[in-house]
């Protein structure tokens, strides 16, 4: 493994971890008395309270999640980008698989994560909607982000 490849599993792994536990886990408490704060990745926080996961809370959640994604893949691969002029040819090219891979599957938990947490707030704490084949989840494209500028 390479040096970059290397500090981007720990990247990514860490990042991760901290959107289970502070992202997702947030939703949770949209239905509360008091309002809770959310991060919306463009500035501005999200702040619910007193309200069910429905309709335009849950338009919101699955918008800003695809935008978190994107905006992280892109955010990678601007890191990477600088990062592997330091290094020979073959390093770059070995680096940058790994960073496909690695970041592909870093969306790929993401996304996970994200349909089953949306399955889980649309529950009434008892019943459920059915789980559905992540990749046929029509909300949350499974590729497609692309990075401008």
């Amino acid at each position: 493994m390479t040096p970059i490849g290397a500090r981007l599993v720990v990247m990514l792994s860490d990042e991760r971890q901290r959107m289970a536990n502070e992202w997702f886990c947030k939703w949770h408490y949209i239905s509360g008395s008091m309002p809770v704060e959310i991060e919306s990745f463009n500035g501005r926080p999200i702040r619910y309270g007193g309200i069910r996961y429905t309709g335009v809370p849950q338009t919101i959640y699955r918008q800003t999640i695809q935008h978190y994604l994107a905006k992280k893949i892109c955010e990678v691969f601007y890191g990477i980008e600088d990062e592997i002029l330091r290094y020979p040819f073959a390093i770059r090219v070995q680096a940058l698989s790994e960073a496909k891979s690695f970041i592909t599957d870093f969306a790929q938990q993401i996304r996970h994560e994200a349909v089953e947490k949306d399955r889980i707030l649309q529950g009434d704490g008892f019943k459920f909607p059915q789980r559905q084949d992540n990749r046929g989840v029509g909300w949350f494209p499974a590729t497609g982000y692309r990075c401008t500028g």
